[in-house]
């Protein structure tokens, strides 16, 4: 497979349908796995992206990880990964959604520090919470809502 790597400086909209690799939750994530029914990937601002083209009879990555040698920090390799995120969080207009492959707890706060929800997704389950537009943590990551 060839990687290319693609930066965003304004914000981009990108056809999930690409093979786009995208970095979230500590790993990078494949673009055609976001939830039916969403049709566009958002990279945030000032972020990078890497698209995928495979030779013929590749097989699909739903996911990578960036492998890093301890003693000097150089890349020694990428590795395959099957699995999907435990918790999957889209930003949309005024909403955070949530997507969870196993039982999760998810606390929402403010910029500030002030917890705005705190919500228990079950395994399988999808849940939607109304947010005005804004900066949020949640589960100590920065996301941006519209």
């Amino acid at each position: 497979m060839s990687f290319t790597n693609y930066g965003s400086y304004s914000g981009k909209k990108l056809d999930k349908n690409r093979k786009i690799f995208y970095f979230s939750g500590g790993m990078y994530l494949c673009s055609r796995n976001l939830k039916p029914g969403l049709n566009w990937l958002y990279v945030y601002p000032f972020r990078a992206f890497y698209e995928y083209t495979g030779g013929a009879n590749a097989k699909d990555l739903n996911g990578m990880s960036v492998i890093y040698d301890d003693s000097d920090g150089e890349t020694t390799g990428i590795e395959d990964l099957l699995t999907r995120p435990n918790l999957a969080v889209q930003a949309g207009n005024g909403s955070i959604t949530f997507a969870a492959t196993v039982d999760s707890k998810v606390n929402i706060y403010t910029v500030t520090g002030t917890l705005v929800n705190n919500v228990n997704i079950k395994a399988g389950n999808t849940e939607t919470i109304n947010v005005p537009a804004g900066m949020y943590v949640v589960n100590g990551v920065k996301i941006i809502v519209k």
